[in-house]
């Protein structure tokens, strides 16, 4: 007797687990059918039952009067259901000897499916900024039956790796599961798809669960696509489709195609930064600093922020800082401008950063723009979080000309005079120190300053034997300068930062003060008046030639106190041949025969000492002496050549006789 089983529909016998089996107890043991007893595995299964009788006494079962199951393992190899044929040949009975059982099998097949998150820190992601990274998760999915030439395609839409040239050996890429098989990754950039392809490798052709008695879907395996950055636009979504064939379909017929898509995050974020700053900025010095605010407006965090701020050639950058810590920007320069970059990382919404920038102001002659328009421009860029050295801009601000600058410039600013030092009053013919001033009364800094000093018709001139001396804030120094240095052709005084380091800037408030000696002469005795004048540059001229410079301001007329003598001369004879005792104002004499005594009384009634007095007349011959004395004893310096005596000086309220005798010429007839 045999068990036969057509294996219809390509079936083929499994052994994996166990040859044909037995129970005669209702299923609760299986013993295996004796390989001798097996006669065919190949195109049908075929079986003999002489194993079920009892040892030497053939013709009595052992198994009488019991139900007998058998089981076996046949292999599904084609799609759709299907009848099984099983016939029973019994040996030795009258009558028919095969029995016939026939089976539906109903032949699922196998079945996949793929799923795809968005997900950050292992979790779904509800809410997503532009341009920050997260992780696509795709699961793929399979019941119990064997699929073949698996393909898993993802499209990132909104996510992107930027550079997928090398995306084979990405280390962002990560693959479970998949019975430890990895695909060939290839990205697919027409249709802009990361493409995980099973179908071609070796041993990973066909995936099957053996014996599984749960024919619910389990994971196959997982691939995540680690550090995504979500890009610019307005999809926050990914997709994922797989294909794949039944394990019982020929490899030409079409595959299977399962489709997914990420679900929309919640809070959709984005960003929007804006550029404020104090407006304009007041400049007072050769260095400015001015602070620009980047402040995130919206409800999404900017990445990889960056400011630009374009420098006209008016400034030349020094340094800055970002949130007071020092920041160095990446500088690029051309003929006339600078362009400086300052990373500011990421700004969360709501937040401010502050970046405070320091320039000075540069020479202004070789300089194009010579005032403070389009000074500086701000602009503000961010950008997508930073994968495979590519990020994406994501949005920019731009202020022209922002912010501006300004001076607060008025000619009033500078105030010059003159001063004199001492003496408290100056005489004519004589020396002194006198000063001239400047002060600032402005809002700047103030550069490049020039003083001139004019001494006008008061004869005054430089005394180039004394030091000048230089005094301002920090201090006095003294300078041994001759006059070529400092006197123009007309005699007057220009002092120059070349020459006095103290004059290259002048602070708000400051004073400096330049002292130097002069002489009076004569002609101090007409004009005792002065004037100052002064040049210099703003903040935005700095360093301006010194013959072009932007400001000039003349002081007031200055009169310098002055102390002069005045001399009264009083001449008086006396005719001591007449007898006469006293001097009188017309002494009477015989020409030629009387001797008059002549007294001359000087007296200084001026507040200033008379120096260098000479005492002078065509009256007398040269040969005349001079007595300082009634007696005719002490004569005084005679210059009998130009007919004047040089007597001793003269102070102030003080008085002085001199005496003389003259014989009156016989040849004249007439009053003299």
């Amino acid at each position: 007797s045999t068990i036969s089983d057509d294996m219809d529909n390509g079936q083929i016998y499994n052994d994996t687990d166990g040859f044909i089996q037995y129970s005669i107890d209702g299923g609760s043991t299986w013993d295996d059918v004796p390989v001798d007893n097996i006669n065919s595995t190949e195109s049908n299964l075929q079986f003999k039952l002489d194993f079920l009788a009892e040892d030497n006494n053939f013709g009595v079962d052992s198994v009488a009067d019991k139900t007998v199951h058998f089981r076996y393992k046949l292999e599904v190899t084609q799609n759709g259901d299907f009848p099984s044929w099983t016939t029973l040949s019994l040996n030795g009975i009258d009558g028919s000897t095969d029995f016939y059982q026939v089976v539906e099998v109903p032949v699922s097949g196998a079945k996949a499916d793929v799923d795809i998150d968005v997900q950050k820190n292992g979790s779904t992601a509800n809410d997503i900024d532009k341009g920050e990274k997260v992780d696509l998760k795709i699961d793929v999915t399979k019941n119990p039956w064997m699929i073949k030439d698996l393909v898993v395609r993802i499209k990132p839409n909104g996510f992107t790796y930027g550079d997928y040239s090398d995306i084979k050996n990405s280390n962002d890429i990560e693959i479970t599961g998949f019975g430890g098989y990895s695909p060939d990754i290839s990205y697919d950039s027409t249709n802009e798809l990361l493409i995980f392809d099973f179908s071609g490798v070796s041993g990973a052709g066909e995936f099957i669960d053996q014996n599984s008695t749960n024919t619910k879907m389990k994971n196959l395996g997982t691939i995540t696509l680690n550090n995504m950055i979500k890009d610019c636009s307005e999809t926050f979504t990914a997709g994922a489709e797989i294909d794949y064939r039944h394990g019982l379909i020929d490899s030409t017929e079409a595959p299977i195609t399962k489709t997914d898509q990420s679900q929309d995050p919640l809070i959709k974020r984005k960003s929007d930064l804006i550029i404020t700053a104090v407006n304009p900025v007041i400049v007072t010095e050769e260095t400015v600093t001015w602070t620009i605010d980047i402040t995130n407006t919206d409800i999404g965090t900017a990445h990889n922020t960056e400011f630009i701020g374009t420098f006209s050639e008016i400034f030349d950058y020094q340094f800055s800082q970002i949130d007071s810590v020092t920041a160095t920007p990446q500088i690029n320069t051309d003929n006339t401008q600078a362009t400086a970059t300052w990373n500011l990382g990421s700004i969360e919404s709501g937040a401010t950063k502050k970046l405070q920038i320091t320039a000075d102001i540069t020479d202004a002659d070789p300089r194009t723009i010579k005032d403070f328009s389009s000074a500086f421009s701000s602009q503000v860029k961010w950008y997508t979080e930073e994968v495979n050295n590519i990020k994406y801009e994501c949005g920019n601000n731009t202020r022209d000309d922002f912010p501006q600058f300004v001076e607060p410039i008025k000619i009033s600013d500078l105030v010059v005079k003159n001063n004199l030092v001492s003496p408290a009053e100056i005489n004519i013919c004589s020396e002194g120190f006198m000063e001239i001033i400047v002060q600032s009364t402005g809002q700047t800094r103030n550069y490049n300053l020039e003083l001139r000093q004019d001494f006008l018709t008061t004869g005054i001139i430089f005394d180039e034997t004394k030091d000048i001396t230089v005094t301002n804030q920090n201090g006095s120094n003294t300078y041994s300068i001759s006059a070529s240095t400092l006197e123009d052709n007309n005699g007057n005084l220009v002092f120059k930062e070349e020459t006095f380091p103290e004059l290259a800037a002048i602070d708000i408030g400051e004073e400096i003060k330049i002292k130097f000696a002069i002489k009076t002469n004569g002609d101090f005795n007409e004009s005792n008046e002065v004037q100052p004048a002064v040049s210099w540059n703003p903040p935005s001229k700095y360093n301006q030639d010194d013959d072009d410079q932007e400001f000039s301001k003349n002081g007031s007329i200055y009169k310098i106190p002055r102390i002069r003598p005045e001399i009264n001369i009083d001449l008086k004879g006396r005719n001591e041949a007449i007898g006469e005792q006293t001097f009188v104002d017309n002494p009477a004499a015989m020409a030629g025969k009387n001797t008059i005594r002549w007294k001359l009384d000087i007296e200084n009634i001026g507040d200033g000492d008379a120096g260098n007095v000479w005492i002078e007349s065509s009256d007398f011959p040269s040969s005349t002496v001079l007595y300082s004395d009634d007696n005719l004893q002490n004569s005084v310096d005679n210059n009998q050549s130009d007919n004047y005596w040089v007597v001793p000086n003269l102070a102030a309220g003080e008085s002085q006789s001199y005496y003389l005798e003259y014989t009156v010429p016989a040849s004249s007839n007439e009053t003299e």
